[in-house]
């Protein structure tokens, strides 16, 4: 890898960390375990949950991939918080009169 390449690479890897750090959403942490000729992006979500399924050709491109799947999971999680409770659901088997009548 040449000088340019380089620093175009490096240039990639620190814009996916910033943008990590500027849209990651709250509670969840991107760790990068780097070993001897390899390096593996680990996402850990609020509950504790590790996804480290990230397989793509740039240590930048894992970044950036982690990021957007904590924002889907976050977004899922709170159309579930948003969502009616189940005691304000009726029960048509308890309360019959609950029914539209023509």
């Amino acid at each position: 890898m040449d000088t340019n390449e380089r620093r175009l690479h490096d240039a990639k890897l620190g814009a996916a960390i910033d943008n990590a750090a500027a849209n990651l959403p709250d509670r969840y942490v991107i760790s990068i375990e780097i070993e001897k000729g390899s390096a593996f992006v680990n996402l850990v979500d609020p509950n504790g949950i590790e996804c480290n399924e990230f397989t793509d050709e740039t240590l930048a491109d894992e970044i950036y991939n982690a990021v957007a799947r904590s924002i889907a999971e976050a977004k899922f999680e709170q159309s579930l918080l948003n969502r009616e409770p189940k005691e304000r659901l009726v029960d048509l088997r308890t309360d019959p009169s609950a029914v539209d009548k023509p």
